[in-house]
């Protein structure tokens, strides 16, 4: 390849995209391009990866059941597996808690009221069934809160507004009538002045 000079700076004459790409390689700069299809192999791995690793969550997870009813799901996570108390039955996974999620979803698809089989749980394992056991204390609070935040909005409106509105104060319109004119304060510098002078 020959090259030109100009100067002190040599120029090259216009090469091929292979030529730049080998210059870049002997100097292990990676090159400009790249190859689609070492992209598509990759993404095909990736795709084959993540699909046997959802059906594999699938299975995991016992998709194949059938689904539990909305209501039944609810009352489970609304009681405690009578067992240990350690979870609700939504999640526990001792057997009892299986068979009493069967026994729910079963009397929730006969049409059965959902209070009727909370209060039969209670009935039989006692109040320590309940994961819930009133929403009434919540409710409470929550509308004891807004009423606070309520009061004190309204105090810190009142607060606000007579700030913005106040007239100066006894103490403010004494001082201001005793202040001297600047006339008058012009006077006695000029007097201080002249007495240093001497």
């Amino acid at each position: 390849m020959a090259r030109r000079s100009i100067g002190s700076v040599e120029a090259r004459p216009s090469e091929t995209h292979r030529e730049k790409n080998a210059w870049r390689s002997r100097r292990r700069i990676p090159p400009l391009g790249f190859d689609a299809s070492e992209v598509l192999v990759k993404t095909r791995n990736v795709k084959t990866i993540t699909s046997a690793f959802a059906f594999a969550m699938l299975v995991a997870t016992g998709a194949s059941a059938a689904p539990s009813l909305p209501g039944a799901k609810a009352l489970e996570s609304r009681l405690y597996a009578p067992c240990c108390y350690g979870g609700t039955l939504d999640t526990h996974e001792s057997d009892l808690a299986h068979d009493l999620r069967k026994e729910i979803e079963s009397r929730v698809e006969h049409g059965e009221a959902l209070d009727a089989i909370q209060n039969d749980f209670v009935a039989r394992y006692g109040e320590k069934v309940l994961a819930a056991r009133s929403d009434t204390p919540i409710r409470a609070m929550g509308m004891a809160v807004v009423a606070v935040l309520v009061i004190a909005g309204a105090g810190l409106t009142i607060a606000l507004r007579r700030w913005t509105k106040r007239e100066p104060s006894a103490v403010t319109k004494r001082d201001a009538g005793a202040t001297p004119d600047a006339g008058h304060l012009d006077a006695r510098i000029d007097a201080e002045l002249a007495e240093l002078d001497t």
